[in-house]
């Protein structure tokens, strides 16, 4: 069962993946049809833009691995237009070493484009994914206190990270067991603690953890274990 499971998670996160990857080849290819629409423009050099594809699934893949890392929209956004920056400087920079003519309003149109379409096919892909529930992966988040609350109203705040909030529990009962079980067995290995350290360092971690437990018994700390679904 659990290697059942691990495989439907690995063909889940190869679908995300590669369904990104099809939603920028597409961006791109988009770009300069209507670029070249727009501006009346014969596209050349169609190998060069190749390669210049070919280098941003390098880069947004395998380097700074965006098909398969989550991150927040605007972090996305910062990631996508700087790589997009780069590529459009590189190209022109590209016909100027090979002394060859570009039309400038092309350039400009084809990487704004770019730039714009890739944001809106990867959110419509994602919500895409979200309708057929291969967005989700199964996760499990373990906060504190005020942390744990407003982490889990972010994440559902945030839908198109993937993350479904099935269940919040507090676990600050369970937690000052296992603290007192600590420092009973840290009294039962004193001499062992104080040898490898210092007797200071003993009793400030002695009265460390026996303090948290009593905190944690009276509802002053919390630990939060929260289940999600990414």
């Amino acid at each position: 069962m659990l290697k059942s499971q691990s495989l439907n998670s690995k063909k889940r996160r190869r679908i995300q993946s590669w369904s990104l990857c099809v939603s920028d080849l597409l961006s791109f290819m988009f770009s300069v049809v209507i670029a070249s629409f727009l501006t009346i423009t014969t596209a050349t050099n169609l190998n060069v833009i190749g390669l210049l594809v070919l280098l941003w699934f390098l880069w947004m893949g395998f380097v700074m691995k965006r098909y398969t890392r989550r991150t927040s929209l605007w972090d996305e956004l910062h990631y996508t237009l700087q790589g997009i920056m780069t590529l459009a400087l590189i190209h022109l920079a590209l016909f100027k070493i090979f002394h060859q003519q570009i039309n400038i309003a092309w350039w400009i149109t084809t990487w704004f484009f770019i730039g714009t379409l890739i944001h809106l096919l990867r959110q419509l892909t994602k919500r895409i994914l979200l309708k057929l529930h291969v967005w989700q992966i199964p996760t499990i988040i373990i906060g504190d206190g005020e942390n744990a609350k407003n982490a889990c109203l972010a994440l559902k705040s945030e839908k198109m990270a993937g993350f479904e909030v099935r269940s919040t529990e507090n676990l600050r009962e369970h937690y000052a067991m296992t603290l007192r079980h600590w420092v009973r067995r840290l009294e039962s290995h004193a001499d062992e603690a104080r040898n490898a350290t210092d007797d200071v360092t003993y009793r400030v971690w002695r009265l460390y953890m026996a303090g948290s437990a009593a905190r944690f018994m009276a509802g002053k700390l919390h630990v939060f274990q929260s289940l999600l679904i990414k």
